[in-house]
């Protein structure tokens, strides 16, 4: 029988989120425009340094996903990790947005390679544990869908936060700042108001849910470690076709999700000339967008597959990404800077973030779905393992998305330090071609390795059977 959670249950586990989405709001939006325009470190540089740290996860991520399987503690085998990412990560990321004053261009690249290195193998310790609980909350095909969607728009919320207090509060124009982007004192506040969103995520989730722990997985038996049968055990884990196809998948559509959210805000401050005060108007705009998305994930998989529904949405989101820099280079866009110019750049933006997290909240509900697919041929559950991947593949929007926008920056030759309205028009141009040409290719790359995802609705409760007749003979029927 289907397991199910309370709404109470729903709404810690999702506050997690808040975490998360702090986290990645400044990784993603604003930490190659602080390194690079605010503090002068050139955007190569800056991209580089960041593309660097996330090749630690790709050792760190899989560690911590096996140990989150197999760790043995009276407090379950998540929750202590959870717990240990408390303090280095609200440290270091608070550390991250108050370098030291005067550091050299080396000096610059190296702090921030290694406090971005030391954020992200803490931020794994909290994230992937947090995440891999979904699959062990409730076996349903829907109910998943519902718990991705609070994760998804709890850290809806905490963007548009962190939003307003960019926009309306740390970095508003002042005598000393005409450009307050450019102000280093309001990034450190940004940077204070973040931390304290990772500590209340992290404690809210972790306390909240602790009581849930009698009622997930236990680990596996305690076994002497064998680096052979831990490494088979990891290839017959990750070489499940439809593993693969997703992370794949999810790992095309991060680098996509990368370059938009490293280059939003070059492009709304310099590509579309918009005013601090235009520029608020998207966080409650696109706030509207996730809720909608949260509501709509679900219903859209009802009479289809989440495979289905994911392909249909990134071919959309591939063909109707580039409209306004092609209507604008077509000369049928209403001038930079102008209201009519934002209200149609606002339907865009809540078209496009209704996409996107719809496609967010469908990834992480498939990624639950193969825990079962899998342990029907391992006979183990690794929830850890597979989120690991999942994790890993969302940092690439910080990593692998944020070296391509730096590139892109550097091969148009995009002015370091540059204020509102002195950017050449002919660098502008060439930057929207190619920031928009490089995403559109990511989107349908994603998009043709989803199509080898094979577990549908039928398919995840024909696991679910063939596990527990393997077990005790019951077998699992849909409701």
């Amino acid at each position: 029988m289907a397991r199910t959670v309370s709404l109470q249950t729903r709404i810690v586990y999702g506050f997690g989120s808040v975490a998360i989405a702090a986290k990645d709001h400044g990784f993603s939006y604003f930490l190659l425009m602080f390194y690079s325009q605010v503090l002068g470190l050139s955007p190569a540089a800056a991209g580089l340094a960041l593309f660097l740290s996330l090749c630690v996860d790709a050792v760190t991520d899989p560690i911590v996903g096996y140990c989150s399987d197999n760790l043995h503690t009276r407090w379950g085998r998540r929750h202590p990790l959870m717990y240990a990412a408390l303090v280095p990560f609200v440290v270091g990321y608070y550390f991250l947005w108050h370098p030291p004053a005067g550091l050299s261009q080396t000096g610059l690249f190296f702090y921030l390679l290694i406090l971005a290195a030391v954020v992200r193998t803490v931020f794994t310790l909290f994230r992937i544990p947090s995440d891999a609980m979904a699959p062990e909350l409730t076996n349903d095909y829907d109910e998943r869908t519902s718990l991705a969607g609070f994760r998804s728009f709890f850290g809806s919320v905490c963007g548009v936060t962190l939003a307003f207090l960019v926009y309306k509060v740390f970095l508003i124009d002042t005598p000393e700042h005409p450009d307050g982007i450019l102000n280093p004192e309001g990034w450190g506040h940004y940077g204070t108001a973040g931390s304290i969103l990772i500590a209340l995520g992290i404690l809210i989730s972790s306390v909240g849910t602790h009581r849930q722990i009698p009622y997930l997985r236990s680990p596996p038996p305690k076994a002497p470690f064998s680096y052979q049968k831990t490494a088979a055990y990891l290839a017959q884990t990750l070489k499940n076709p439809s593993f693969i196809a997703l992370f794949a998948s999810a790992l095309l559509f991060a680098v996509a999700t990368g370059v938009s959210m490293a280059l939003n805000i070059y492009f709304s401050r310099y590509y579309w000339a918009l005013s601090q005060d235009q520029l608020w108007y998207f966080s409650p705009v696109n706030l509207c967008a996730a809720a909608l998305a949260v509501y709509l994930a679900r219903r859209l998989t009802v009479d289809n597959s989440k495979q289905t529904i994911a392909i249909r949405l990134w071919v959309f989101a591939a063909l109707f990404l580039p409209v306004p820099v092609i209507l604008r280079l077509l000369g049928w866009f209403p001038p930079s800077g102008s209201d009519p110019l934002l209200y149609l750049l606002l339907v865009h933006s809540f078209i496009e973030i209704c996409v996107i997290v719809i496609a967010n909240i469908l990834i992480a509900s498939m990624m639950a779905d193969l825990v079962e697919d899998s342990e029907k041929v391992t006979g183990r559950r690794s929830e850890g393992l597979y989120f690991s991947a999942l994790s890993f593949s969302a940092k690439a929007t910080t990593g692998l998305g944020i070296v391509l926008a730096g590139t892109i920056l550097q091969l148009v030759d995009f002015p370091v330090g540059a204020a509102f309205g002195e950017v050449p028009e002919g660098t502008m141009e060439s930057f929207g071609v190619i920031a928009v040409g490089a995403m559109v290719g990511f989107y349908l790359l994603a998009t043709l390795a989803l199509g080898f995802y094979r577990i549908t609705r039928a398919g995840h409760w024909q696991n679910l059977a063939i596990i527990a007749a393997g077990k005790d003979g019951i077998l699992i029927t849909p409701p």
